[in-house]
């Protein structure tokens, strides 16, 4: 969830309305039922929702992936449905829709729908890209025409390796063109290990050309999928803090533009 720092507003000793804030005394108003929907939540806007655990891919290092055991069951269309309702009662007002991968949930398109149904918007659709087509991608755009596509790229010629899909370098690489096209936003998060340390800021420069608008590079951790599948592959925090500072002068050197943010390093 994100959160901001702000003073909450207290049910009983102040009344909220579009024209401002009106004091009043303790137990003066009595709110009705389903009127906190008229007050913002001032720490959590957006909320995460992991509305599928099914993937497509095998990554190294991702308790999402596809050969895991599923431990949940799915949200029905109708549970899914209700809690929208119910979050959009409690003041929330956006979306960040992951998963797994959010694009298997069957009723994925009834879902963006009903989020813009409720009031609510789509914030984020944090996917590996596979499933965003063209027609899909025009879909979503039509109905949250401010969403921002997430998206994973870990590095020229070892993307297929970490998300071990042959093909999946290449595809990402249309979805972002494809994205782009549409006039969306794209963020990208790239895992930073000892097997790409050496293709970073190439990685970066060629994402900047094809047009993304935010980069955020994170050292791979130590989860237990990593550590089984790939533990001699990662960086120790000297080494990535080194690697963070050397990044961090290319960039600089190279006057890109391009927004990056380096996990627990720089920005």
């Amino acid at each position: 969830m994100e959160s901001e720092l702000s003073s909450p507003i207290v049910a009983d000793c102040e009344c909220s309305r579009d024209a401002g804030t009106l004091p009043c005394e303790k137990g003066k108003e009595t709110l009705k039922p389903g009127q906190i929907q008229e007050y913002p939540i001032y720490f959590f806007r957006n909320i995460d929702w992991t509305i599928t655990e099914r993937c497509n891919y095998n990554c190294l290092h991702c308790f999402h992936a596809a050969d895991n055991e599923r431990h949940r069951e799915e949200f029905s269309k109708e549970e899914a449905f209700r809690m929208l309702e119910e979050t959009a009662r409690c003041g929330i007002s956006g979306i960040r829709l992951t998963g797994d991968e959010p694009t298997l949930y069957p009723h994925f398109r009834e879902i963006v729908k009903e989020i813009r149904t409720q009031g609510l918007t789509l914030a984020t659709l944090i996917t590996n890209g596979a499933l965003l087509d063209e027609d899909l991608i025009r879909f979503v755009k039509d109905i949250h025409p401010n969403v921002q596509i997430m998206l994973s790229f870990d590095g020229i010629g070892t993307h297929d390796w970490l998300r071990q899909q042959k093909g999946s370098e290449e595809q990402v690489c249309k979805t972002i063109i494809l994205c782009k096209n549409a006039g969306l936003n794209v963020k990208i998060n790239m895992n930073v290990n000892r097997r790409n340390r050496g293709v970073v800021f190439d990685s970066v420069k060629m994402l900047a050309e094809l047009g993304v608008n935010e980069i955020r590079l994170i050292k791979t951790t130590e989860a237990p999928r990593w550590q089984l599948n790939a533990a001699n592959e990662s960086l120790s925090i000297c080494e990535y803090y080194d690697l963070s500072a050397a990044f961090a002068k290319q960039h600089k050197d190279s006057g890109m533009k391009l927004p990056v943010t380096i996990w627990q390093a720089f920005i």
